[in-house]
């Protein structure tokens, strides 16, 4: 089973088209077609009526039938046609088994069917085109020759008609609930396996229409039926209408709820190809202006004055309603209808929708953000202006599970900021939280103010709990790396030196004896992420920022990792220096903790017979002997035998580059010195 999609649903209206031309030509009588929806109805109507007059083809005569035609267009449709006059019925499922239409001789049967379906997930009805049961094919099958014979053309084969579902899926299993569930509580039944079933109402339909009710003061938290519940079961409508107009006394507002709740309850009053908006507002408007209309004649093609007048009837039936219930509701109609003020459409549907609050995504736009974190928009075809704030009575979620596609608004009202504050204190909640800004870099502790996914206002605050800012930058910090940090030389080294004794400690099993109490922390990137609150949380003060972080001492928070001894220890084992025979104090570059790099220029290290030690004489440097000029020359570890070997042609080489410069012919015995020869002899 799929929904129909635009190519299939112009393929369907073809092969319906193709099917309607037959009957005419080959069968007499009239013929019923059954159709999924009222847009396939008026797109197959106007294909019939141009063949009809292109061919010159009387006398047929072509009717709808659908739920949104008020009782005279339907009894049109339903009775039989004048004498000598052949009619085609375009009908949706309404006319399966609820209407007997006279004189059918011949069904035309689509297969499919449009359904609302409710989903617990959105909270939202949605619009399902389907195929139909077996059951509903015999149905419709039946409609034709009830008197007489008659045929049936099905637009399926035999293959599919055996894949069709037996029964059509019991409504208790796809429709809202929260009556059932406050008609229930009312019972005195909180869960609904107490009662037994010939369809068990799904559990996730029965929670969300329990959350619903709740929030509209109709059930305690115990699940049990409240004073207010009981009051709205006795209006005999949708408890969210029901709650609406119970509260809209408080406003002096109880005509106008009525109002709303009998539009919502009625069809449209606006004709099918009539150019509506999704504002409520306009259709109270002509509501409360009728009577001055009926002798514009754009108002009279636009609008169903009948159904107008049902809605305002329905809408007086409520208001005795409440009269009856409540006495102290003033008793001249006229003074409620005189007194909607447009100032609380929105108020008072916020009432029966408060999960359909929704915002503005984006300013000048028409996407929204519900209040229960679900997304809708605006049909083009619908949209005037856009307001920062609607509530929403009237959207039908998007049946499509590979995309994220945003349910369409088609009756909103608009309500402001202002009025949410001051009307629904109960429903807004204030919190505080901490969230790191990857734009600014820094953690930003924001008061929010929120109806449910909505929200009114942030503002930035000082929060009470500086351990609650910590912990956010310390994750950031982890996220981004230790280059949030301004690693100076001196702090460098320190963490190079340690990781170059834990190194060799761990390569070499007589070093490791020698030193196995040092239990030196281990200083490598990983380990200093992982550990951020050992050895950086508690030397934080007011630090919420990466910048902030740069001003920290490096050098100074890894040097408290460390005792006494343990420095000690360092200083002995991996000096930061070491001096040369020329006197120079040469920093050793630990950065390779497999090879400590000792580079110096070879002038100054004359007379010196072996390489320089590290790690209590464990480990020879690496040696990188430099030109005066400090290009390197050689790289050893040995330096007696370069002394022996290499030095004679290198010393041919420094002569020719560096004349001002001392080479001596034997560097065991020569002085070592960082000045030319020149200074040497003053």
């Amino acid at each position: 089973l799929q929904q129909t999609t635009q190519n299939q649903s112009l393929q369907l209206i073809s092969s319906l088209f193709k099917s309607v031309k037959k009957v005419i030509q080959k069968h007499e009588g009239n013929c019923q077609v059954f159709l999924p929806g009222v847009k396939e109805i008026n797109q197959l109507c106007s294909q019939i009526k141009h063949y009809l007059k292109t061919e010159n083809i009387h006398p047929v005569f072509v009717a709808t039938l659908h739920g949104s035609l008020n009782k005279q267009e339907q009894d049109q449709a339903i009775s039989a046609p004048p004498a000598n006059m052949r009619k085609i019925v375009l009908a949706t499922n309404i006319a399966e088994t609820s209407l007997t239409i006279e004189g059918i001789n011949c069904v035309i049967d689509s297969g499919l069917e449009r359904v609302a379906e409710y989903s617990p997930s959105s909270g939202m009805n949605r619009l399902k085109t389907q195929f139909i049961s077996k059951d509903s094919a015999e149905q419709r099958s039946g409609r034709a020759g009830r008197l007489s014979a008659g045929i049936c053309y099905r637009l399926w084969t035999a293959q599919q008609q055996q894949r069709l579902i037996k029964h059509t899926v019991a409504e208790i299993l796809h429709s809202d609930l929260s009556n059932l569930v406050l008609e229930l509580a009312n019972w005195g039944i909180q869960q609904v396996n107490e009662l037994q079933w010939l369809d068990t109402p799904p559990a996730s339909s029965i929670a969300q229409a329990r959350q619903l009710l709740q929030q509209l003061n109709a059930l305690n938290n115990d699940g049990k039926i409240t004073r207010h519940g009981k009051e709205m079961l006795r209006l005999g409508t949708h408890p969210r209408l029901a709650h609406m107009m119970l509260s809209a006394n408080k406003l002096e507002q109880v005509y106008h709820a009525c109002l709303i709740a009998s539009i919502l309850t009625e069809k449209e009053f606006y004709l099918y190809n009539a150019q509506k908006s999704a504002d409520i507002q306009d259709r109270l408007h002509v509501l409360q202006s009728l009577p001055h209309k009926h002798n514009k004649k754009r108002q009279l093609q636009d609008i169903d004055i009948q159904q107008c007048r049902r809605i305002i009837k329905t809408a007086d039936e409520f208001f005795k309603r409440l009269k009856k219930k409540d006495p102290s509701i003033d008793q001249n109609k006229s003074l409620y209808k005189q007194s909607i003020n447009n100032h609380f459409s929105g108020i008072l549907l916020a009432h029966a929708y408060p999960d359909r609050i929704a915002k503005q995504r984006h300013k000048n736009e028409s996407r929204y953000l519900l209040s229960n974190g679900k997304g809708a928009i605006i049909p083009p075809h619908l949209q005037q202006h856009a307001t920062e704030f609607l509530v929403i009575a009237n959207l039908n979620a998007k049946h499509n599970k590979t995309s994220r596609s945003e349910a369409s608004i088609y009756l909103a009202a608009e309500i402001s900021q202002q009025q949410l504050e001051d009307y629904f204190p109960e429903q807004i909640q204030l919190t505080e939280s901490v969230q790191w800004n990857n734009t600014l870099q820094r953690v930003e502790a924001k008061q929010t103010t929120n109806i449910g996914k909505i929200i009114l206002k942030e503002t930035l605050v000082t929060p009470e709990k500086k351990e609650v800012i910590q912990q956010c930058l310390l994750q950031a910090i982890k996220t981004i790396g230790l280059n949030s940090f301004n690693w100076t030389p001196p702090a460098i080294n320190l963490k190079q030196r340690i990781q170059f004794i834990n190194q060799q400690i761990n390569n070499n099993q007589a070093l490791k004896k020698s030193v196995n109490k040092l239990e030196l922390p281990d200083f490598s990137d990983d380990v200093l992420l992982n550990k951020l609150s050992e050895w950086l949380q508690p030397y934080l003060t007011n630090e919420n920022s990466i910048k902030q972080c740069q001003k920290l001492d490096m050098y100074k928070l890894l040097l408290n990792q460390l005792s006494w001894q343990q420095q000690q220890c360092i200083d002995k084992l991996a000096p930061e220096k070491i001096t040369v025979p020329s006197g120079s104090s040469i920093r050793i570059d630990y950065s390779d903790p497999l090879t400590p790099v000792l580079a110096v220029r070879l002038q100054e290290v004359f007379g010196l017979y072996e390489t320089p030690t590290v790690l209590n004489g464990h480990f020879k440097l690496m040696m990188h002997l430099l030109s005066p000029a400090r290009r390197p020359m050689q790289v050893t570890q040995d330096l007696h035998s370069f002394w022996k070997t290499t030095y004679h042609d290198v010393k041919k080489e420094l002569r020719g580059k560096y004349k001002r410069h001392y080479w001596p012919d034997d560097p065991f015995t020569a002085q070592a010195t960082s000045k030319t020869k020149k200074q040497m002899n003053r």
